[in-house]
């Protein structure tokens, strides 16, 4: 009785929240400021955290000990710079007398007040000394599960791989080689290993998805396995880790009091990272692949691994960066961007390869590898006419969601979205031709109603195939005559290497046309633009079909 009450008090808090940022964000619609958020979070991020007369410890850094400062950050910017920090700065745009309470160190207090916000500085501290101290005691149980880990490893030999290998961070199985009867696998895992610049000397690719089966790539094993980090150390190696461990935690309390609260706050990562310095390393992947969810911070063990030989590459599966140009040009620099500090980062052409120097750095270890592959189904796709459109959306969240997104730019809305497939369907229908809709994911409730009758009742059609979002893109635009994508998603430029025609369609105009965020893909605006580039096309089909039989 009392857990339900309680329940539903922190309910209705939650959606009082919730209202007032979505009144905040009504406020910054019309004051036409919707850039805010992305200023404040750009700030932020660009904004150095420890003072200089506080020194990080190389007995807790170690090998990231002259990115210490970065690595923090990084951290931190990983927890706040999503949907709770967010709402708590559209709140105070959304309220009377607001004023913001959130957890969060004095130097951001004191760069908001400078900003112009009302900060309650003691409620701010009080959480956020909770905050720290909270993860002190998340270190100290990361410390306490290394130690059994390094036990059950040295007990079990499943947990263990002796060959050399390169490891995927944070897949699923959909991003696995999928059974297709000999037909080709669209993942990321198949990409990388038909990729000319991967490591060669390597007996298997390893992953972190729980409860697969030992698979197989040509020559390559695929193997799962339940962590990166190699926990199999010696018994004189784990006394080691014991004590160095026992004084990490001894540092880590202490210097909360001396105002050095970062040593508690990544005691958890400097953990793990400890494990592989005793180690030696020994046992390490050849290379390790991370993606772009999560990019800003690079975990800090990596540092001791890319000491030791190990490189450490974060790999782009999306072309949709960031960064697009309005009216006013270009953003200075994209939200978050600006701290990472990954060894290398693949990208898909030279347009991601400039956007990742310019916010990055020029140093920044680019390699630029062309379309990524990322997620395949061992679905079929149904028969699908001849000379087909495959069309790709992005699709609009419900609107309390979309908001707290904190997003400049107010385009992936039901209203465009809409737009998009109608005008496209209408197009192809004078042509009668039909065509093939791949939704990028399927994202449950949070797909916005309006979006979602609409699809519904236009799926309705013939000439209206839904393809299942989990397929591959690739899979689908290899078997159509034409590509329209919405601006600026990746299908686009996959298109354009495989030699098929493909464009942007915009159906309100409301894109600059030489946005380098189009990666050099033309963006057709309104629906008779639209029409004349399709019957143009097709045309030139109907020729090409021509002359191939004379």
């Amino acid at each position: 009785m009392i857990k339900s009450i309680v329940s539903e008090y922190l309910k209705s808090i939650a959606r009082k929240k919730l209202r007032k940022a979505m009144r905040g964000y009504r406020y910054l619609k019309n004051e036409n400021k919707l850039d805010e958020i992305s200023n404040i979070k750009r700030d932020v991020a660009a904004h150095k955290i420890i003072a200089e007369n506080l020194y990080p410890s190389k007995f807790i850094f170690g090998a990231g000990l002259a990115n210490a400062e970065i690595v923090i950050r990084q951290y931190l910017l990983e927890r706040f710079r999503y949907i709770k920090f967010n709402e708590e700065l559209l709140s105070y745009f959304g309220g009377k007398a607001s004023i913001i309470n959130y957890p969060m160190p004095k130097e951001w207090q004191e760069l908001l007040i400078n900003k112009g916000f009302i900060v309650n500085k003691r409620m701010c501290s009080l959480k956020w000394n909770l905050y720290i101290l909270m993860y002190f005691f998340k270190g100290v149980l990361t410390v306490l599960k290394s130690i059994v880990l390094v036990v059950k490893s040295n007990l079990d030999d499943s947990l263990k791989f002796s060959g050399k290998h390169t490891f995927f961070i944070g897949l699923s199985a959909g991003n696995l080689p999928q059974n297709q009867e000999q037909k080709k696998s669209y993942d990321i895992v198949s990409w990388y290993e038909q990729w000319s610049g991967r490591v060669k000397d390597i007996d298997a690719i390893c992953h972190d998805v729980k409860d697969v089966p030992i698979g197989s790539i040509n020559e390559l094993s695929v193997v799962s396995l339940s962590s990166p980090i190699p926990y199999d150390l010696t018994i004189g190696k784990t006394f080691d880790y014991i004590i160095w461990a026992l004084r990490a935690c001894w540092i880590s309390l202490t210097d909360i009091f001396k105002g050095k609260w970062y040593h508690a706050l990544i005691l958890s990562e400097a953990a793990i990272a400890a494990i592989i310095r005793i180690q030696n390393g020994n046992k390490l992947a050849s290379e390790y692949m991370f993606g772009t969810t999560g990019v800003i911070y690079r975990p800090l063990w990596t540092y001791e691994a890319e000491k030791l030989g190990a490189k450490i590459s974060l790999y782009l599966y999306s072309i949709n960066s960031g960064g697009w140009k309005t009216k006013k040009g270009y953003p200075v620099t994209a939200p978050g961007w600006k701290p990472m500090t990954w060894q290398y980062y693949l990208v898909w052409d030279e347009y991601q390869a400039d956007f990742v120097r310019r916010e990055v750095g020029e140093s920044a270890g680019v390699l630029t590898v062309g379309p990524i592959w990322f997620h395949e189904s061992e679905n079929e796709i149904d028969p699908c006419p001849v000379n087909f459109i495959a069309v790709f959306d992005v699709q609009p969240f419900r609107d309390s969601r979309y908001q707290l997104l904190g997003v400049p730019e107010e385009y992936y809305t039901p209203v465009v979205a809409n737009k998009f497939l109608e005008d496209i369907h209408s197009v192809a229908s004078k042509l009668n031709v039909s065509v093939a809709f791949k939704r990028k994911r399927d994202i449950g409730k949070l797909l916005h109603p309006k979006y979602n009758k609409f699809l519904d009742e236009l799926c309705k059609a013939e000439d209206f195939i839904l393809v299942p979002s989990e397929t591959s893109a690739l899979r689908v635009i290899k078997k159509c005559s034409v590509v329209i994508s919405m601006p600026f998603s990746s299908p686009a430029v996959q298109a354009r290497e495989l030699g098929k025609p493909s464009i942007f369609y915009d159906p309100f105009a409301s894109l600059q046309k030489d946005d380098r965020s189009a990666h050099g893909i033309e963006i057709i605006s309104g629906v008779k633009n639209l029409e004349e580039w399709l019957f143009k096309t097709y045309c030139n089909i109907t020729k090409q079909e021509k002359n191939s039989i004379n």
